[in-house]
Parts: C-alpha cells; sequence; structure tokens
C-alpha cells in the first residue's frame, strides 16, 4: 500500500483531525461469503497513537511522548511497521513503531551535531526505509540542510541544501531503484523534482506531492500540480508519459489502478476513473478524500465529510459499504490492505 500521503497534510495536521474510528461492523457484511483481506488503520485514540486490525482496537506504547499518532502503516510478513509522531516538551519528534517495540526515531538518528526530521517511511521484503532531512545543531533557518534517506538504520545523503528545507518527501522502492521526492540543490522549499539512486530529475513549474506504484506493472508515477499550466499532472517515470488535466488544482491524493488498469485519479474530495468523475464529495461540509485502493477486484475508499449541518466525520467504504465509521475522541489517517 502506497498510503501515500496529501500535500496539504503537514507534520501537525493528522494530530488535529481526530474525528475518525471504526464502529462494531465488519467487513463481512460487504459479502459475508467472500473472505475479503485484512484491512489496517492507523490513526489515533484519545491523543494516543493506536491502529485497527480489523476493527480490533491495537494502542502503541506512547512512551513519555503526548499528541502521539499513528500516520503509517505497512504490513510484511506479519510484521507491523508504524510511522508517526509525537511530542515531548512541545517539541515534534518522528516515532516508529514495529510489532508494538517504540523507537524515537529523531533521537536515534540525530546526533551532536545535526537533528533530523523523518517524513515518510517504507518496507520492501525485511529492508526499512526512512526518509527525511538533517539540520546544524544549534538549528539556523537560514543555515545548511541535507536530504537523507536510512536503509536499515545506515544514513545516505542524497545531497546537500546550502539553506534550509522543509518539505514532505517520500520514498519508494522498485526493482532495487530508490526513488525520493525532493528539492534540486536550490533556494525554494517545494519538491519540484525526484531523485533516483541520488540523480536528480526536475519537473520544472510542477509541485510533486507523491510517488506511486502500478502494482499491474511495477511503473513509478510522480503526482502533483504543474501551475504554469494550470494544471493537475502526473508522470509515468518508467515511460516518461506525462499528463496534464487542466483547470485542476492538482492530484492532492494518490494514483491508483484496478486489475483492468483503468486510471483513478483523486483529488481534495473528488475521484475521477479515466478522467470521468465517479466520486464527488464537494456537496458535503469540509469534505476530503484520505486516500482509496483498489485490489482483488475489492474497492478500498477512506473518506471524510459531513452531511446537511453535521459534524465531519471520517469512514472507511468497502465496495460502497460503510465498514468503519468515526466516533469520538478517536481518529484514523491511513490504512493498509493485506491480501489473504
Amino acid at each position: 500500500m502506497k498510503n501515500v500521503f496529501i500535500k496539504f497534510v503537514l507534520l501537525s495536521l493528522t494530530l488535529v483531525l481526530n474525528s475518525c474510528s471504526p464502529d462494531n461492523t465488519t467487513k463481512n457484511l460487504v459479502n459475508p461469503t467472500e473472505d475479503l483481506s485484512i484491512v489496517y488503520v492507523a490513526g489515533n485514540k484519545n491523543g494516543h497513537a493506536c491502529y485497527w486490525n480489523d476493527n480490533q482496537l491495537v494502542m502503541l506504547d506512547s512512551g513519555t511522548f503526548t499528541n502521539t499518532s499513528a500516520e503509517k502503516i505497512i504490513v510484511v510478513n506479519g510484521d507491523v511497521y508504524v510511522f508517526g509522531s509525537g511530542s515531548s516538551n512541545n517539541i515534534y519528534k518522528s516515532l516508529f513503531w514495529k510489532n508494538g517495540v517504540l523507537t524515537n526515531l529523531t533521537n536515534q538518528f540525530s546526533t551532536n551535531s545535526y537533528s533530523v526530521s523523518v517524513t515518510d517511511m517504507n518496507v520492501i521484503g525485511n529492508d526499512v526505509y526512512f526518509v527525511g532531512f538533517t539540520y546544524p545543531i544549534p538549528f539556523d533557518n537560514n543555515g545548511p540542510s541535507s536530504l537523507v534517506y536510512w536503509k536499515n538504520n545506515v544514513k545516505n545523503i542524497v545531497t546537500n541544501y546550502p539553506d534550509s528545507i522543509f518539505t514532505q518527501s517520500r520514498i519508494d522502492v522498485v526493482n532495487n531503484n530508490i526513488y525520493i521526492l525532493g528539492a534540486g540543490n536550490m533556494n525554494f522549499p517545494s519538491t519540484r523534482g525526484y531523485y533516483v539512486n541520488n540523480v536528480y530529475n526536475e519537473i520544472p513549474n510542477t509541485d510533486l506531492y507523491g510517488i506511486t506504484v502500478n502494482k499491474n506493472n511495477n511503473d513509478v508515477y510522480v503526482f502533483g500540480a504543474k501551475y504554469s499550466a494550470n494544471s493537475s499532472y502526473y508522470k509515468n517515470l518508467t515511460n516518461g508519459t506525462e499528463i496534464l488535466i487542466p483547470n485542476s488544482l492538482g492530484v492532492e491524493i494518490d494514483i491508483d489502478f484496478d486489475e483492468n488498469n483503468n486510471t483513478f485519479v483523486g483529488y481534495s474530495n473528488k475521484i475521477f476513473k479515466n478522467g470521468t468523475l465517479v466520486f464527488d464529495g464537494s456537496a458535503y461540509i469540509n469534505s476530503r478524500v484520505y486516500d482509496f485502493q483498489f485490489l482483488n477486484n475489492n474497492t478500498y475508499k477512506m473518506t471524510f465529510f459531513g452531511v446537511n449541518g453535521t459534524s465531519p466525520s471520517c469512514s472507511l467504504d468497502i465496495n460502497e459499504t460503510n465498514v468503519m465509521q468515526a466516533a469520538t475522541g478517536e481518529a484514523f489517517i491511513s490504512f493498509f490492505v493485506v491480501q489473504n
């Protein structure tokens, strides 16, 4: 599961949207005769990081941290990897759990000379990847920084910047090639290109929000907005094909592909299939599409909206049937599907 995070979800936003949780229904209600894949949902409950394994709540150890949140979850070979955040004395910390064991990534990856901010995680086989930035100590807003990734806790410098860069870099690994979203070695914070094995490829006049992989053929895509053309934008990095969608604000959520290789593009509150609108939440209050995925001929969609003046709430639908619903004090942020 790509579980890419949307552009506007900054490091603190997931601690604010605390309104999404599962109820007591199960996915078996979708089709009682069919054994659907297991869905893991990452989030928080009453300010404490947690996840749900097929509606079963699992609280994560928050240690001494406050306002902890699980923001991304990946399950490989039965091991549960969770990336998230928390606060210590009002200072943001990057956190990680493997099978419930808490690690303070900020402390683990920092040294006496630099501090770190981790922005994404991925797990490929037995290898765990993190990507983020390092900043010298003491911190200088106009000082240098570095885009780095860690493979199994070993640091690799992608590029050095002359000043501080703040952006949501993403990482994915396909056929042993490491793809990282990031700015070039220039003075702006926007993510206007990507690295493949530390080699920078600029896409001018764009802002890139995420990376995704077509599970049907392993083609790698980046997506975002091309402001010079007032268009949403995505590019197939495997064959170089670029797609512009005019008069739109940007592919903010994700791109995914079903078994028939139809292309689904997600905006803030809409989903298009091959350019045709198939979900429209714009009529709802504060509506958002969080994430969606197509797997084994099943459709998974996480949305957030209010109806007829009600407070916004979040739900997870499978094949257009609601299976998880918001409750006060609980939030879920992303999901991961494990195939049976």
